[in-house]
């Protein structure tokens, strides 16, 4: 027998073979939907991309208003603020600390901590008093009985020694308050304002100023300044001998020039409100 003839006889009894596995597979699947409410037709991938679109209509309007879903509940409202205020006391970048009517420290932020150079275990509980510097004790002893005194604002300047016995100048900024965690109990909120830098540029201004005064005295030749009215506020030793006088001597605010008479070139007599200074202060 001819191969094709073979093979083309098998493949012909291999495909009605599968003919009434086929056709029994269609009828049992059409039998189940038609026994299947249309209800339960819905795949469980479009329950779930319902389900989500529901969530997500929910974020985008917690979203866009801003509003939870659920409002919280009072106790979690208050517990919110008692963590936003720990946060801000802790991280604020100005040194805080809390003492008692006795002085003693009871809270400290993270600023104050490295401003005093000790860490905040051993700092809680110790008198604030121990860190003022002894000449400035007196001036935090009164700066402590206004506290006492119930007034609303106390701000006393003095110096605290840190772990490093290096002398700090602060500003001290103490306002009473009711603890919620220490059950209610009366403290005084300090703001502790670090004046290092203050200090500095008071001291850079002075020295300028002094070599500024140095320079006014010593300079060869004859100065003095005005303010806005064209009153004579200052002059050097070279303006008196040239003026050949004090400006002012008898009391009065000279304006303008110290001299007893001005002329111009050609003689002729010059009144003090013509003179170079009054019109550069004319404009």
């Amino acid at each position: 027998m001819n191969k094709a003839k073979v093979a083309r006889r098998r493949a012909r009894n291999f495909k009605a073979s599968r003919r009434p596995l086929a056709d029994d597979l269609t009828s049992a699947t059409m039998e189940r939907n038609r026994s299947t409410p249309s209800s339960a037709k819905i795949d469980d991938s479009a329950t779930s991309r319902l389900a989500y679109s529901v969530n997500s209509n929910a974020d985008l309007r917690s979203t866009t208003t801003g509003i939870p879903p659920e409002a919280p509940t009072p106790m979690e409202q208050l517990e919110y603020a008692a963590h936003r205020y720990s946060d801000l006391y802790e991280f604020a970048p100005t040194g805080y600390v809390s003492f008692t009517r006795s002085g003693r420290i009871m809270e400290i932020n993270m600023a104050s901590e490295e401003l005093i150079g000790l860490p905040r275990e051993r700092l809680i509980g110790m008198p604030f008093a121990v860190f003022v510097c002894r000449e400035d004790s007196g001036l935090f002893l009164r700066h402590l009985l206004r506290c006492r005194w119930s007034d609303p604002r106390v701000e006393t300047e003095v110096r605290l020694r840190n772990s490093a016995r290096e002398l700090i100048p602060v500003h001290l900024v103490s306002t009473p308050t009711n603890a919620l965690s220490h059950g209610g109990e009366l403290l005084f909120q300090t703001s502790i304002i670090d004046l290092r830098e203050r200090k500095q540029f008071e001291d850079s201004i002075q020295r300028s100023e002094k070599r500024y005064r140095t320079l006014f005295d010593l300079v060869p030749v004859a100065i003095y300044v005005c303010d806005a009215a064209g009153t004579i506020r200052e002059y050097n030793q070279r303006a008196v001998e040239l003026w050949g006088r004090e400006a002012g001597p008898d009391g009065d605010e000279p304006k303008y020039c110290g001299s007893y008479k001005i002329y111009y070139p050609d003689g002729r007599p010059m009144s003090p409100e013509q003179c170079p200074t009054a019109r550069a202060l004319r404009g």
